[in-house]
């Protein structure tokens, strides 16, 4: 009887602690499958705060004003790339408008059909509208340019005032 305990009692400690071990290892790593290259779980999680509201805008205002650098640079291409992300980040008109001005700078087509997105996405934006209207204008299409530029000089003067002289 005595030895029965026994017997069952080293059989359930073995298969309790083979358990655990089995699973602690499971729970601290992970195998990448194409290249078996083990990961230490704790490297690859990500705080909730990471993600939060607050930081989403300042990696947002990072990329934007690397973006205004590369742009001041001369640079349109590296400019859109960060735009773009920041765009991803932080969608707003503000961003789109100056991921349409380098995009139009590096790549007239892409810029001109971002334009007419960004347009239709903010219609009440007058920096947006008077871009579009330039691209437009630019390409050669001067009736729809002058439709999108009398819009966006309304647009001015509704925020600003007809005696603004971002109006004359």
């Amino acid at each position: 009887m005595r030895s029965n305990r026994f017997v069952i009692g080293s059989i359930l400690v073995s298969l309790v602690s083979v358990g655990c071990a089995h699973k602690g290892t499971e729970a601290a790593s992970i195998t990448n499958p194409s290249t078996g290259e083990v990961i230490k779980k704790a490297d690859t999680d990500v705080p909730a705060e990471f993600w939060s509201p607050e930081r989403k805008k300042a990696n947002a205002s990072f990329y934007y004003l690397a973006g205004e650098y590369e742009l001041m640079n001369r640079n349109a291409i590296g400019a859109a790339k960060l735009f773009e992300t920041a765009y991803a980040m932080e969608p707003n008109a503000f961003i789109g408008s100056k991921l349409v001005e380098s995009k139009a700078q590096s790549n007239f087509d892409e810029g001109l059909a971002l334009a007419k997105k960004m347009s239709l996405l903010y219609p009440h934006n007058g920096e947006i509208q008077l871009s579009y209207g330039r691209l437009l204008a630019a390409k050669g299409d001067l009736k729809e340019a002058e439709t999108y530029l009398k819009n966006a000089v309304r647009m001015r003067r509704f925020r600003f005032g007809k005696d603004s002289p971002s109006c004359r």
